[in-house]
């Protein structure tokens, strides 16, 4: 009989409950409605309306912010019978590889023997042409011809820049005194040295460091020091250099 009785109430507290929410009378503030005004300022969808009706008005609210004429059409358009995801999808991208550079280092190229020069090309005369090219550069590079008072500051930054392949330099002091005094046309310039051919057709590699060449602009002497020409040619393009004793102009 005490089942009986404890059945009969729990069946009489859940009507009592169905009802009072469907009126609106809930004792419990928490399943209460929200007031009608706030409602309204909300902006939020009827509460008579299904779930799937309430998603569906108010992704046509959001569109209608950009496109209010064809709000609801672009929403059915995009939404019926299709799975929507409302988070950004993962990103499906392929895991990276590092690249291998194509790149030969120097030792490398040495090793080929990309570096050296045939020696059928091994002539001095072959190369007069490449020096004229080159006087050619030089000469509008500084334009000492044309200048009534020489801008030491610009021409030493410019020179120090400068594309010496094809240059005809002297050897003006070494610490290998038996290199004093040796000329020739630069064919090849490496981070700390130049590669020379002379006038009798041989090749001679030369340090930079503690020498000083020399080569002639417009019959104006211009030394380099070979100390603070220690860069690779392709660094001392792009290279922001600090003034200092670098070049002599005379």
């Amino acid at each position: 009989a005490s089942n009986r009785t404890q059945a009969k109430r729990k069946a009489a507290d859940s009507q009592s409950y169905r009802g009072n929410h469907g009126t609106g009378a809930v004792d419990d503030p928490l399943l209460a409605p929200l007031p009608k005004i706030v409602q309204v300022q909300a902006d939020l969808p009827a509460l008579g309306t299904t779930a799937a009706e309430a998603v569906r008005s108010t992704l046509v609210t959001m569109v209608e912010t950009v496109d209010s004429s064809n709000a609801a059409s672009i929403v059915a358009t995009k939404t019926q019978n299709k799975v929507v995801m409302l988070d950004n999808p993962p990103s499906k991208k392929p895991p990276t590889t590092a690249k291998k550079s194509t790149k030969l280092s120097n030792n490398r190229r040495k090793e080929i023997q990309q570096l050296d020069i045939p020696i059928a090309n091994q002539r001095y005369e072959l190369y007069i042409p490449l020096h004229e090219i080159w006087k050619g550069y030089i000469d509008s590079l500084l334009r000492l011809g044309t200048q009534h008072q020489l801008n030491m500051r610009a021409i030493e930054l410019k020179l120090a820049k400068a594309d010496l392949h094809g240059a005809i330099l002297s050897i003006v002091r070494h610490a290998n005194p038996l290199l004093i005094g040796i000329t020739g046309i630069v064919l090849q310039e490496s981070e700390n040295a130049f590669r020379i051919i002379k006038r009798d057709d041989s090749l001679l590699t030369v340090p930079k460091a503690n020498a000083i060449f020399s080569f002639i602009v417009s019959q104006v002497v211009i030394n380099l020091y070979g100390n603070n020409m220690r860069h690779k040619p392709s660094d001392r393009a792009v290279r922001k250099f600090k003034l200092r004793a670098h070049w002599d102009v005379s």
